[in-house]
């Protein structure tokens, strides 16, 4: 069963272009390019226009013909179109090929399409200050029972809210949304992002009002929500979180962070700290570092409350502009005690975006069980990942 999970738990992930990597280019908060103040979702007209013309290679473009700045015009959901203020559509694709433990008599290979979602933003003015945020997308299978309930679908909503600015300082949002915590990674299999971990995988949003607060050097955000309303009332997830980070260089930005859910039918305290760096005088390469707590008890299954850890330290080494060696160890402790069961995961590869709207990623997964009571072999994997976003 462990085996199981390891593999399920390495096949399916989605992610977005502005990554908490790219602190090391001196952006150092989400909001700069995603309407999402905490990463993720749909680019704002800015980064769109910071992805093609700084992140992405030029392999396509003539340089003597196109400049950077020309480049970034192109970069319209329709190319060289500017669309009216109150609308910006965006389409994104994502798909993985997986080959687990090759060369093995076990071995598996499998294509999964991870990601079909229409996102559009309607702006109440020119400034964005005032937007609605709608994403509709398949869900991996062709049709499952997504919710819990008994009812198939093949398309759901991960995120659809509204955002406003009261003051210059404040950010409000409202509506169903990710869970303000740590550190948001693109690589929703990441123990610090997976939901069997921690609840804070692709498919954990909840109903809430999130309210940030922006300074120079800082910011903070509360995170009130009560649950996934779609999802049968014993299911959803009522609780709060708490996350804050302080600038400390302009490519350094260390925080701490909190979180308590609970439903009908488990209880969940989360408690991280974490950090994203940028590698002094290496332009365009990181470390990003998390180490949290985590305290579950299963409600239904009548167990007592289990306090288990968990960390985690990625790497992007930049090595030309659109190419980058990603590399990352994990490590995942179930319960804080010498019994308690143990998945440390490896990851090597390279994250490239050789043209604009594209991203591949190359990469091999090694992850090993530990258990004092039963020996789980480890799971090899060998991964290979196309993302368009238009």
């Amino acid at each position: 069963m462990a085996k199981l999970i390891g593999i399920l738990a390495l096949l399916f992930t989605s992610s977005a272009f502005a990554y908490p990597d790219f602190i090391s280019y001196g952006y150092n908060t989400c909001i700069s390019c995603h309407y999402n103040s905490h990463g993720y979702g749909p680019l704002t007209d800015y980064g769109r226009a910071l992805f093609s013309q700084e992140i992405a290679a030029r392999n396509f473009w003539t340089r003597k013909t196109k400049t950077d700045e020309e480049i970034a015009e192109q970069s319209q959901f329709i190319p060289g179109v500017n669309l009216p203020f109150w609308i910006r559509p965006s389409i994104k694709y994502r798909g993985i090929y997986a080959e687990t433990n090759p060369g093995s008599s076990q071995s598996r290979e499998r294509w999964i399409r991870m990601q079909r979602d229409l996102n559009l933003v309607f702006a109440t003015d020119d400034t964005s200050r005032t937007i609605l945020v709608l994403n509709y997308g398949f869900t991996h299978e062709k049709e499952y029972d997504y919710y819990q309930d008994g009812k198939p679908v093949s398309a759901v909503s991960r995120e659809h809210y509204v955002r406003f600015f009261p003051v210059k300082k404040l950010l409000v949002a409202a509506g169903l949304m990710d869970i303000a915590y740590g550190i948001r990674t693109g690589d929703h299999t990441s123990v610090a992002r997976d939901y069997r971990n921690l609840g804070l995988g692709q498919d954990d949003q909840v109903h809430g009002v999130m309210a940030q607060w922006f300074e120079d050097k800082w910011d903070a955000t509360l995170h009130a929500y009560i649950g996934n309303l779609f999802e049968p009332e014993a299911r959803q997830r009522k609780g709060a979180s708490f996350t804050g980070e302080y600038l400390t260089s302009e490519t350094n930005k260390f925080g701490f962070s909190i979180m308590q859910a609970n439903s009908d039918q488990a209880k969940a305290r989360r408690l991280a700290i974490h950090d994203r760096l940028g590698i002094p005088n290496v332009h365009g390469s990181s470390i990003l570092a998390e180490v949290g707590l985590r305290d579950d008890q299963n409600i239904v299954a009548g167990t007592a409350a289990k306090m288990g850890m968990y960390g985690m330290v990625q790497s992007i080494i930049r090595l030309t502009r659109g190419y980058n060696i990603q590399s990352s160890i994990e490590r995942y402790q179930v319960e804080l005690k010498s019994t308690g069961d143990e998945v440390s995961r490896w990851t090597l590869g390279f994250l490239m975006f050789p043209l604009q709207r594209t991203e591949i990623r190359l990469n091999m997964v090694q992850m090993k069980f530990y258990s004092p009571i039963s020996a789980t072999p480890d799971v090899t994997q060998l991964q290979g990942q196309v993302h368009v976003s238009w």
